[in-house]
């Protein structure tokens, strides 16, 4: 598992049910990848202030959304799978809809 978690940061590589997939997009180090409790969508954060949300096939067909103002660090899809939890060094956490592919809300923190 250590193996695959440092194969992920570096070339954001990940191996799905027995297929090596390569998701390329984000300028700078990946921080975070998870799943959606349906399995049908990944989400990443990177250094570079974005997530990616990624269909996890052999296209890697991605969607990337900016709003943080700082590296991203950590990200979760809701129970339900219809949105996301960011949270970055810009000291917010956003709520971001999945189907809309932007921010519906802040929570600032110190």
């Amino acid at each position: 598992m250590i193996t695959l978690l440092k194969e992920l940061r570096m070339n954001c590589e990940i191996l799905i049910s027995n297929i090596f997939f390569r998701f390329t997009g984000h300028s700078s180090s990946v921080n975070d990848v998870c799943f959606a409790p349906a399995g049908n969508l990944m989400a990443s954060c990177s250094l570079d202030e974005s997530l990616a949300v990624w269909i996890p096939n052999i296209t890697g067909e991605s969607t990337f959304w900016k709003g943080h103002q700082a590296a991203a660090h950590s990200v979760a899809f809701t129970p339900d799978g219809r949105q996301i939890l960011s949270a970055s060094d810009d000291k917010t956490i956003k709520l971001w809809n999945v189907h809309k592919s932007k921010y519906v809300e802040e929570i600032v923190y110190c």
